[in-house]
């Protein structure tokens, strides 16, 4: 895996949804990594991306242009789940397997963290041999798998969840 040394990896900006757009609309019509099953229009990206508050999205660049994405959201609305939140991080298909994806999470999860965050959930539908690496690599453990919990292409999916806990409540924000 040769990560390009011109990645450069940051805050998501409003600039950046167009393309995000594009890799998210791209999943939701050809992939099982988003459970979409209509495309997004860019009026809806910028609603998600203006009501995120404390849950981050993280955007790499390669020669300008948006190469992957992350973001987070809540886990569930109750107060007792405020400090678990859900994550997802997708990567244009062509640059698969470059390490793009462990390079946003490197700048992702110490954020989740300074925001108080003290279990950071990943759902990956199944199989995802890829990313299934990728997260226990990064920590992650698997918690649990709910069968048949999505359709798309006329096939029942399976989700498994991958839970990363904070070792230290020292970062939790009341």
């Amino acid at each position: 895996m040769q990560l390009p040394a011109e990645l450069v990896v940051g805050p998501t900006e409003a600039g950046d949804l167009p393309e995000i757009l594009e890799i998210l609309n791209r999943e939701i019509r050809e992939g099982t990594a988003h459970f979409g099953t209509e495309p997004m229009g860019l009026e809806g990206i910028e609603a998600e991306f203006s009501h995120a508050g404390r849950y981050p999205w993280i955007t790499a660049s390669l020669d300008a242009k948006v190469a992957g994405f992350a973001r987070a959201s809540a886990w569930k609305s109750r107060g007792a789940y405020r400090y678990t939140c859900e994550v997802g991080v997708y990567v244009r298909p062509e640059l698969h397997g470059q390490g793009i994806a462990a390079k946003i999470y490197e700048r992702f999860l110490p954020e989740l963290r300074r925001r108080g965050f003290r279990t950071v959930l990943g759902g990956i539908a199944l199989p995802n041999p890829a990313s299934i690496r990728l997260h226990e690599k990064l920590g992650f453990r698997h918690v649990g798998t709910l069968p048949s919990v999505g359709r798309k292409f006329d096939q029942w999916l399976d989700v498994g969840y991958w839970a990363l806990v904070f070792s230290s409540e020292s970062t939790v924000q009341t």
